[in-house]
């Protein structure tokens, strides 16, 4: 129901195709309310859908790739949520806007020396229609992390690209297959540095291989 959040000088360690992260079915509701950068609530029409520890992503319209909000629903109050990361946009009735239970099934933020390992990721595509973009997702994916290691994991099916990561240092891939992915294989995005991706294949994804964003 929410990612598995790496941290720094964690080492997480599967079993390659005997251990499985699978994606939830997703849900979904429409925001009613006006809903304001740097806020933390979420009013929907809808909140019963929700369990307290659903990850989710917020957007409207107007807000798309590192505009929209990705975060975990960490307290209710009547019919209002709350999740553990501010807004970094305004969101609007008018303008559509919706919150999804989507996420990245591995997610790092500001972790140093993680490393996840030998698993497999099933991204579940078939039960979660909309697109996570990959500024904000993928199998797994991190933001402003150092020396993270993804290390022989199979990423398959995701509604998201296969592995992201935004203003990282010296992140290594390697030995990773990411396939029938909707988004892009590898995306080593904006302001990464020293990055190292080898030994890796990407095949039968929506859109290119591997993106490079500089």
């Amino acid at each position: 129901a929410d990612s598995v959040h790496l941290r720094s000088n964690v080492r997480v360690i599967g079993q390659d195709e005997k251990t499985i992260l699978r994606k939830n079915a997703m849900k979904q509701a429409k925001v009613n309310n006006f809903l304001g950068y740097g806020h933390y609530d979420i009013s929907v029409d809808n909140p019963d859908i929700f369990n307290l520890g659903d990850g989710v992503h917020m957007l409207d319209d107007n807000a798309g790739g590192f505009y929209t909000t990705v975060a975990t629903l960490v307290r209710r109050d009547g019919d209002m949520w709350y999740v553990n990361r501010p807004h970094p946009h305004d969101y609007l009735e008018r303008n559509n806007a919706k919150v999804y239970t989507l996420f990245p099934p591995v997610s790092a933020y500001d972790a140093d020396d993680a490393v996840i390992e030998h698993l497999t990721i099933d991204g579940n595509k078939a039960e979660n229609p909309v697109m996570l973009n990959g500024c904000r997702g993928g199998g797994v994916f991190a933001m402003r992390c150092k020396r993270l290691k993804v290390l022989n994991l199979h990423i398959h099916d995701t509604n998201t690209e296969g592995i992201s990561f935004q203003t990282c240092e010296s992140p290594e891939i390697a030995h990773c297959l990411a396939e029938n992915c909707l988004g892009t294989g590898f995306h080593p995005g904006s302001g990464s540095t020293g990055f190292h991706i080898h030994h890796c294949e990407a095949r039968g994804n929506a859109a290119c291989g591997l993106f490079y964003c500089l």
